[in-house]
């Protein structure tokens, strides 16, 4: 008799199991969001990253890629900002989102920017900062360069040359060159 309930013990929490297994196995497969906002609102920073790419890959929908990029920021995944954070700014879809708030853009370049020095990909770093500097985003992204750049005295005298070669520099521009001035020479 005691030998029938232990078998079915184990059998019940076998199943139990299976079950269990399988219904995540459906939902992260049907509805990864589902898993995303879960491992969100738990602060599982890598599982949230992992399912809302797979939520974006799976809708393509850019409500789902700013999400993406913004979780990716928090989770502090600079690879997954810096692959995603270029193709949100070049969706059509996100100027919609601008409407409703302007800074949006500039936020996620300035994003980007972070993300592209934290991955080692100084080039491309220096490029983007100033691109949106030229741009319409104003200078926000060659302040979040400086500041991310901070002790990187090799990198702030490649963005100082470049900001010296302005040719019609503003005040704003004047600013940069005295700030990066004073973390060179500290």
């Amino acid at each position: 008799m005691k030998k029938l309930i232990i078998k079915t013990c184990i059998l019940t929490l076998i199943i139990i199991l299976v079950a269990g297994f399988s219904v995540f196995g459906i939902v992260s497969v049907t509805s990864p969001s589902i898993i995303a906002n879960t491992a969100f609102n738990l602060g599982a920073k890598n599982t949230c990253v992992t399912y809302t790419i797979k939520q974006y890959e799976k809708s393509k929908d850019v409500k789902d890629l700013l999400l993406l990029v913004k979780r990716s920021a928090w989770a502090k995944d600079y690879s997954s900002t810096s692959k995603y954070a270029p193709l949100l700014l070049s969706d059509e879809g996100f100027y919609d989102y601008l409407v409703s708030d302007p800074t949006l853009e500039n936020y996620v370049a300035s994003l980007l920017v972070e993300s592209l020095y934290k991955t080692n990909n100084i080039e491309k770093f220096i490029e983007v900062a100033f691109s949106y500097y030229k741009g319409n985003s104003g200078p926000n992204t060659l302040r979040v360069a400086i500041v991310t750049a901070k002790d990187d005295t090799e990198t702030l005298a490649v963005i100082l040359k470049k900001l010296r070669a302005i040719e019609n520099k503003t005040e704003e521009t004047n600013n940069l060159i005295e700030q990066i001035n004073q973390r060179i020479n500290k």
